[in-house]
Parts: C-alpha cells; sequence; structure tokens
C-alpha cells in the first residue's frame, strides 16, 4: 500500500517538479539564489517523504514543492516585467 501511496504522489509531483525546473533557466543571473533555493527546497521536500511515508509527510512535501514553484513564478515574472 505504501508503494501505491507513492507512486500517486510521484504521479502528482513529477509534473510540477518538471514544470518548475524548466522556469529556472529563464531567470536571470541575480536572481540565481532564489531559484537554487526553490530547487533544494523541492528535493528536500520529495526525500523528506520519500523517507517517511505518511499523509502528513507528503502533504508537507507537496506544499514544500508548492511554494518553491509559485517562487519561481513570481522571479520569472519579476524578471519578465518591463521596468518603469
Amino acid at each position: 500500500m505504501a508503494r501505491q501511496k507513492v507512486t500517486n504522489w510521484s504521479s502528482r509531483v513529477d509534473p510540477l517538479i518538471r514544470r518548475y525546473r524548466g522556469l529556472v533557466p529563464l531567470i536571470a543571473q541575480e536572481d540565481a539564489t532564489l531559484a537554487v533555493d526553490a530547487v533544494g527546497r523541492m528535493i528536500v521536500a520529495v526525500e523528506k517523504a520519500k523517507s517517511v511515508p505518511s499523509s502528513a509527510a507528503t502533504a508537507v512535501a507537496e506544499d514544500a514543492i508548492l511554494e518553491a514553484g509559485r517562487l519561481l513564478e513570481a522571479v520569472r515574472e519579476r524578471r519578465q516585467a518591463p521596468e518603469a
């Protein structure tokens, strides 16, 4: 049963990680620290969820991944916005 939960969780999370990873090259050099931090958060979240396959760990991991993705998207939007 735990294996099935990990597989289901992976099928939901893997597309998010691919999307957010794709944003990293679009972020300028000076924002690289934020991008690296966001991707690092995703990696830690996934590792924690896999090491303790529970619904609480999964929820925390999903929240961390979504938060990191929002950070990447915000940085990308800020970089693409015309400067006033």
